[in-house]
C-alpha cells in the first residue's frame, strides 16, 4: 500500500504543481479533512479490501485511490460538509471495484443480475454498454458485501460511467474526479478540465467533464450510446 501511496503522491505533485490551478482546490488536495477515527478506519478497510480485489491491476488501484482523494477535495471546495466529503472519498475509492473483471465477464454478471431492469439503464442494450457496466454491477455487489453503504454512495458509483441529467452533488464530484484523476495522463482535454476545478461552478465543471468524455468517444471512433447523447443534450439545455 505504501508504494501505491508514494506513486500516487508523486503523480499528484507532478500534475497539480502548476500555478494555474485554483489555490482552494490545491489546498483541499494537500490538506484534506481528517475524519473521525471510526470513519478513517472504514476508509482504511475499504482501501485494504480494494487492494485485494485489484491485486493484479496496480494501475487501476492507484487510479481508484486517486479518485477518492480528488472526489473528497472537490466536495470540500464546492461546499460539501464533512459527511459529503467522507461519502465522496468512499465512492471514489470503490467506484472501479468491478474493474477486476474483463468486459465479457462483466456482461455475464450484468445479465445474471438482470441489470436491464435497472431504471438507470432503461432502454440500453447491455451488450452495447460493456465499458459502462462495472459501475452498475458494483452498485449491487458492494451492497451485498457492505450493507451499510448508503444509497447515494452506491448511486454515485453506478453513475460514474454513464452520468445523469439529474446528477446529485455526490454523483458530480465522483464523475469529475474519475475524469481528471492524474494517472489518466496529461492530455490537453484533461488539463483543460483540471484547470477549471474550483474556478467554475460544479455544474459547469460537470458539463465540461461530460462534454470532453463525449468528444473522446467520438474522436477515438468508439460506439456512443444513444443514452449518453441524450444526457449530453439534457445537460446542454439546462
Amino acid at each position: 500500500m505504501n508504494s501505491i501511496d508514494d506513486s500516487m503522491n508523486e503523480t499528484f505533485s507532478y500534475f497539480f504543481s502548476d500555478a494555474g490551478y485554483d489555490p482552494a482546490f490545491l489546498s483541499a488536495l494537500e490538506r484534506p479533512q481528517v475524519f473521525s477515527e471510526e470513519k478513517e478506519t472504514v476508509i482504511a478497510q475499504f482501501e485494504t479490501d480494494l487492494a485485494k480485489q485489484l491485486e493484479h491491476k496496480p494501475h487501476r488501484l492507484e487510479h481508484s485511490f486517486g479518485v477518492g482523494k480528488i472526489a473528497q477535495a472537490l466536495a470540500a471546495v464546492y461546499g460539501g460538509d464533512e459527511e459529503q466529503q467522507y461519502k465522496a472519498r468512499v465512492a471514489g475509492i470503490l467506484h472501479d471495484w468491478e474493474k477486476a473483471y474483463e468486459l465479457d465477464e462483466l456482461l455475464n454478471k450484468a445479465q445474471q443480475l438482470h441489470l436491464e431492469e435497472d431504471p438507470l439503464l432503461a432502454g440500453i442494450d447491455l451488450a452495447d454498454a460493456k465499458p459502462l457496466l462495472h459501475g452498475f454491477i458494483a452498485k449491487k455487489t458492494l451492497k451485498n458485501s457492505y450493507p451499510f453503504l448508503s444509497d447515494d454512495v452506491l448511486r454515485a458509483i453506478a453513475l460514474h460511467t454513464l452520468g445523469s441529467v439529474d446528477a446529485s452533488f455526490l454523483d458530480k464530484v465522483v464523475y469529475i474526479a474519475d475524469f481528471i484523476e492524474p494517472s489518466r495522463g496529461n492530455e490537453k482535454r484533461l488539463r483543460k478540465v483540471r484547470e477549471q476545478a474550483g474556478v467554475v461552478s460544479l455544474d459547469e465543471l460537470y458539463f465540461a467533464s461530460y462534454q470532453a468524455s463525449i468528444l473522446f468517444v467520438i474522436q477515438t471512433g468508439r460506439y456512443l450510446l444513444p443514452a449518453s447523447l441524450a444526457i449530453y443534450n439534457g445537460l446542454l439545455q439546462r
